[in-house]
C-alpha cells in the first residue's frame, strides 16, 4: 500500500477516470479524494514507523561504528514519535 500510494502521488495517471465511492462518505468522488484520506495516511504512517523501528532496532553489535551511532540516535528520536503515536491512535502492534 505505501508504494503503490506513493506511486500516484508522485506519478499520477494523466487521464480522467470515473469518480470512485468514498468508502466513508458514501459518495463518489475524485479518485484523489479516496486514495489520500485520512483513514489510508493513518495506516502508512504507522506502517512505516513499524518498519523503520524493526530495522533500526535490531541488534547492531556487528555493524561499523558510524552505521552503529546512527541507527542508536535513530532509535532514540523514533521512540518520542512511536510514544506520541500511540498515544493519538493505536499502538504501532494494533495497527495491523
Amino acid at each position: 500500500m505505501i508504494f503503490e500510494t506513493r506511486d500516484v502521488a508522485i506519478h499520477p495517471p494523466g487521464k480522467f477516470s470515473a469518480p470512485e465511492l468514498h468508502p466513508e462518505l458514501g459518495s463518489h468522488l475524485e479518485w484523489r479524494f479516496v486514495r489520500f484520506r485520512y483513514k489510508v495516511a493513518r495506516k502508512i504512517v504507522g506502517d512505516s514507523l513499524h518498519s523503520i523501528n524493526v530495522l533500526v532496532s535490531k541488534d547492531t553489535s556487528g555493524l561499523p561504528e558510524g552505521l552503529a551511532t546512527l541507527a542508536q540516535g535513530i532509535v532514540a528520536n523514533l521512540r518520542s514519535l512511536i510514544t506520541t503515536w500511540s498515544e493519538h491512535h493505536a499502538s504501532l502492534a494494533d495497527e495491523g
